[in-house]
This record gives structure tokens, C-alpha cells and sequence, in this order.
């Protein structure tokens, strides 16, 4: 199953401001045009699926294929003014110790 939802709830979080985001857990991209329309100047997605990555990559500047529990970034991988982690928090291996 492809996650191809625009969250505007998310959307509307993201500042104005923010030219450089990382969306983890990006689905197919479709937050991208709509970021890029509030003055996003660089769009990079993660996602764990090949399928999605492949729609996402028309739509973001650069998609990488990776689980996010064993996710390393790259070393070319800089900063962002933005981290976008919407719907991922349940597809994560988490460990609370209470």
C-alpha cells in the first residue's frame, strides 16, 4: 500500500521560512509540491519503500530508500531548517524505559 496523503495539518506546521527539509516517512512525495509552492528551495524525502521512492522522486530533490531504525545519514547529508516526521512514530521500533 502506497501512502500518497497530503496532510495539510502537517503542511501548515512547517514554517514559511524553511527552504531545506527532510521529510521522513515521505510516502510518495505529494507533500512536496506544496511545500515547494510556500518557498521550499530543497526537498529531501526518506522512505522504506522502493515504490514510493520511485513517485517521490519526480516530486522531491532527493529520496533515499531506508528503514529509519537502522537509518545512518550520509555523510553529505548537511542540516535542515525543517524535519518533517508525520505517521512514522508507528512503523518505528521504539524502546521506552520507565
Amino acid at each position: 500500500m502506497l501512502y500518497e496523503a497530503l496532510n495539510l495539518d502537517v503542511l501548515h506546521e512547517v514554517p514559511t521560512s524553511a527552504r531545506r527539509i527532510l521529510d521522513l516517512g515521505c510516502g510518495t512525495g505529494n507533500l512536496g509540491p506544496a511545500l515547494r509552492a510556500r518557498g521550499a528551495k530543497e526537498i529531501v524525502g526518506v522512505t522504506f519503500s522502493e515504490s514510493e521512492a520511485t513517485l517521490a522522486a519526480a516530486k522531491m530533490d532527493r529520496v533515499l530508500v531506508e528503514d529509519l531504525n537502522t537509518f545512518v545519514p550520509p555523510a553529505d547529508f548537511g542540516t535542515f531548517d525543517a524535519v518533517i516526521c508525520s505517521h512514522i512514530l508507528e512503523h518505528t521500533a521504539v524502546q521506552l524505559r520507565i
